[in-house]
This record gives structure tokens, sequence and C-alpha cells, in this order.
């Protein structure tokens, strides 16, 4: 019996994914990458810019591995600056 290597490999960069900042945003394609996970590894990149600084003032990673599928949060803070008018 030959072990075989995990030939394919994803790599998901959604705009939307469930986070601390917004839980349900997204939720599909969560699922969708859950889904894909038992055949193939799966990771999923997902960056949210955190203006008020509610997870973290600078930069925050998170990450979670389940099986095949690795998803890995990056929270950024960047305050809004103001906006000037125009001469």
């Amino acid at each position: 019996m030959s072990k075989e290597k995990d030939y394919y490999y994803i790599l998901w960069l959604p705009s939307w994914y469930p986070c601390k900042l917004t839980p349900y945003d997204g939720d599909f394609i969560q699922r969708h990458a859950r889904a894909v996970s038992a055949f193939v590894s799966v990771q999923v990149v997902h960056f949210i810019r955190d203006k008020d600084g509610t997870v973290t003032k600078d930069i925050r990673i998170e990450e979670n591995k389940t099986d095949k599928l690795t998803e890995t949060i990056v929270y950024y803070y960047s305050k809004t600056l103001p906006v000037q008018a125009a001469d």
C-alpha cells in the first residue's frame, strides 16, 4: 500500500469570511471550504481592517487548523483619516 501525497492544494483569499468583527459574513464560503477540505488541503487567508481597534491596535494573526483546512485571519488596525476638502 503506497501513501499518496497531496498534489492539490487550494489557497482561498476571500473578501468575506467569518471572524470576530463580522461573525456571519461569508459563512457560505467557510462551509464551502470545509466541504472541499474533505478531498484536498485548503488554506484560507482573510485580511480584515479593524478600524476601531476592537481586536487589536496593531496586527493580530489567528490560525485555526482542522484536518485539511487551515484558516488564517489577519486583523490589522488602521484608523480613519479625516478627509480634507479640495480647494
